[in-house]
């Protein structure tokens, strides 16, 4: 049945805000005329069909609004927009946070979110003016995911398309919205992020001393790669000024429970590098490989040496950054989290190539290994003891 409608009075202010300009999605006015006619008026079934549909989409829209912000209608879907409805919202129901405040969606800048979908599979599809950018990605399953970027922050409806676009990602990749953004507006940064097992942190929160002493050996970690990024060898007396300077820029980044929990330290990638070394790739990266090889090399060490009895397998380890003070840095983080395997996850900066590997685990048997290799670290020509000092 089609009513047709000659004029219909608006007040002006209403008016001004349909044609608002400076939004991405139009509003859109919803007239609806009841016949006088009882004849014409539709049936009950079909009438209750109109306020489930209704119901669905204001309870949709107001699910995602942001407080003080009015709701629009639904612009960025999963490419399955048709599917089952109650399955639709049970998988809603059993996400387990969802980012509603205005200023942190507001702050979020447009390149950060093109960066992060660039380097996570996503395509730039088309333009919508200068107003938004539309992405695809296709699932090796089939499923296809859709969304729409705003290109500008002073746009109206800027935060609640950034909600969308958030949970979109959220579907697409199973991870926690906080996780996403996270991700999102540390771009510019390495993550190197701890996991604290359950024993250590209780409901996701730690001792205040332990979570000091764990953060303060990550950071030496960060601190002695740094000075074998600079200069290979084997045992440094000092911190050299440039390794420093460049942990000072190092940040604390967003501390998650997983069920223990995850401390994350964040190494910007800086345009500029410290000192007068001239680098093809920054500093700040440089040392974050540095770290993942000397790991990787003190991991494979340590396994190897529980099979000869001593510590030869760590003679030349030195060439891939790994020293005496790096061991002991290691060792601590050890003696706070009760002796577990330590495991590291890492999300490089879509800024630079991404690299590999994105997980590092050095198992809890290493330990013996590590920390004789520290202890040796502090006598005078301890190398040449690496052969002869036997793993009790």
């Amino acid at each position: 049945m089609y009513l047709e409608i000659g004029r219909y009075p608006l007040r002006v202010i209403d008016y001004e805000r349909l044609r608002d300009d400076n939004r991405v999605i139009p509003l859109i006015l919803v007239v609806i005329l009841v016949p006088e006619n009882v004849e014409q008026w539709w049936h009950q079934s079909e009438m209750l069909w109109l306020l489930d549909v209704i119901t669905r989409i204001a309870r949709d829209r107001k699910s995602r609004d942001c407080d003080s912000i009015r709701a629009t209608p639904k612009f960025v879907h999963s490419g399955r927009y048709e599917e089952d409805y109650a399955a639709h919202w049970s998988r809603r129901n059993a996400m387990k946070a969802v980012i509603r405040d205005f200023d942190v969606l507001k702050a979020i800048e447009p390149p950060q979110v093109a960066t992060y979908l660039q380097a996570n599979g996503w395509n730039q599809q088309s333009m919508i003016a200068d107003r938004a950018s539309v992405w695809i990605q296709k699932t090796d399953s089939g499923d296809k995911f859709d969304i729409l970027l705003p290109l500008k922050s002073e746009f109206t409806d800027f935060p609640i398309l950034i909600s969308q676009v958030i949970e979109n990602l959220e579907s697409a990749e199973d991870r926690s919205q906080l996780e996403i953004l996270s991700d999102i507006i540390n771009s510019d940064s390495d993550a190197i992020a701890l996991r604290v097992p359950p024993t250590l942190a209780d409901k996701g929160t730690m001792l205040l001393a332990d979570n000091i002493d764990l953060i303060q050996s990550l950071r030496d970690t960060l601190l002695w790669a740094a000075c074998a990024t600079l200069k290979r060898q084997a045992y440094f007396p000092e911190p050299a000024g440039e390794a420093l300077a460049y942990l000072g820029q190092l940040r604390l980044g967003l501390t998650r429970p997983y069920p223990g929990c995850i401390l994350t330290i964040l190494s910007p990638i800086s345009s500029t590098h410290h000192g007068a070394h001239n680098y093809m790739i920054p500093f700040d990266r440089q040392v974050v490989k540095t770290w993942v090889q000397a790991l990787k090399a003190i991991a494979w060490a340590a396994e190897k040496s529980l099979s000869t009895g001593n510590l030869s397998p760590f003679v030349g380890t030195e060439k891939q950054g790994v020293s005496a003070n790096l061991c002991a840095a290691i060792a601590r983080i050890y003696d706070i989290i009760g002796n577990n395997s330590i495991e590291i996850n890492l999300t490089w900066s879509p800024m630079l190539p991404v690299e590999k590997p994105r997980q590092l685990i050095i198992p809890d048997r290493a330990i013996r290994a590590i920390a004789l290799l520290a202890n040796l670290g502090l006598q005078e020509n301890w190398q040449r003891s690496l052969h002869k000092e036997a793993i009790a």
